[in-house]
């Protein structure tokens, strides 16, 4: 059991680091100003930037999709063959799912980091 949980805890660790990179990149793109329409080198300059972060964004997307694709068959399996009790439950089954539901939490808001990034380079 302690095996499990080690590298359920370094994949907790490795898509935390994942997340913490693309929120810092893409909140940082996403405060910048946009330029006037008189100030055409700095608007392209921008949409160079988000243009770049988005992939950026797209790609860490597609991580976190990969990652929840892989957990998924053993989160069903899990939820078919246990019981809901509060007091004597399954840890390493309970973490599993915790782990689960957190990659797809950080799916969803790099799918809406992705969508306002789209729409600020839509208009710039």
């Amino acid at each position: 059991m302690s095996d499990i949980l080690s590298a359920i805890g370094i994949l907790l660790a490795i898509i935390t680091l994942f997340y913490d990179k693309t929120t810092s990149t893409i909140k940082k793109v996403l405060e910048k100003p946009l330029p006037t329409k008189a100030q055409e080198i700095e608007r392209k300059k921008l949409k160079y930037e988000i243009c770049k972060t988005l992939s950026i964004s797209f790609i860490y997307c597609l991580i976190y999709l990969l990652f929840f694709w892989l957990l998924l068959p053993t989160s069903f399996n899990i939820i078919l063959s246990s019981t809901f009790s509060f007091w004597s439950f399954d840890l390493s089954a309970t973490i599993y799912m915790i782990i689960n539901f957190t990659v797809l939490l950080f799916f969803i808001i790099a799918v809406k980091n992705t969508i306002l990034l789209a729409k600020k380079w839509k208009s710039v």
